[in-house]
């Protein structure tokens, strides 16, 4: 006998989806709970047994959002390379995960703006950037441990780490360039690493 299927696991991701692909297309305020209702081909009574509100879908959506970045970080702390190798590789895969979502990146932006006058959006965002610098600030824990970096504080760099990455990705979703964004993190992160790392 084969298990049954989680309904209400699939249908939680087929709501998220089309929440995400109607406010990129209509943006967050202009779409409602009955355009969700009707893309997904349910009642919006059933539409709130799953989630009790809009914002409830757009924490929900946050979440899916930001997991991956969290999850990379957060397993290169047990990867064998040298300090440099992952951080470079957490960059690397940064940029791909970005330029794969570049067509989501209106959503992204308005996210952003959300959070200014959501308290939920905000504090969500803070939590996720608290988690992100705390394991970033491992990594860089583990590198001076290894004697690749001088002496350093693992936390004030992972919090430069983290604005850089950030703050170079809100330049290449405002004003794209021909390069890959890749090559942009990765010219970034090499500036920092030359402040760091033992000749």
């Amino acid at each position: 006998m084969s298990p049954r299927r989680d309904v209400r696991v699939e249908r939680t991701a087929q709501i998220i989806e089309a929440a995400t692909s109607l406010f990129a297309q209509h943006g967050i305020d202009q779409t409602s709970m009955d355009m969700l209702a009707k893309a997904v081909g349910m009642s919006k009574g059933v539409l709130y047994w799953y989630f009790e509100s809009k914002e409830a879908i757009i924490l929900a959506l946050l979440e899916q959002m930001f997991n991956q970045p969290l999850l990379d970080v957060q397993a290169l702390l047990q990867a064998p390379a040298s300090t440099v190798a992952r951080l470079t590789q957490l960059t690397t895969n940064l940029a791909a995960n970005l330029e794969a979502l570049q067509s989501l990146v209106p959503l992204a932006q308005e996210l952003y703006a959300l959070s200014a006058r959501n308290s939920s959006v905000q504090s969500f965002l803070k939590g996720y950037f608290q988690r992100y610098r705390a394991s970033l600030a491992t990594l860089i824990q583990q590198g001076l441990e290894r004697g690749e970096f001088s002496s350093i504080d693992p936390e004030q760099v992972a919090w430069h780490l983290a604005a850089l990455y950030e703050g170079s990705t809100i330049l290449w979703l405002l004003e794209p360039t021909p390069q890959h964004l890749a090559k942009q993190l990765n010219a970034a992160l090499q500036l920092l690493l030359k402040a760091i790392v033992v000749a």
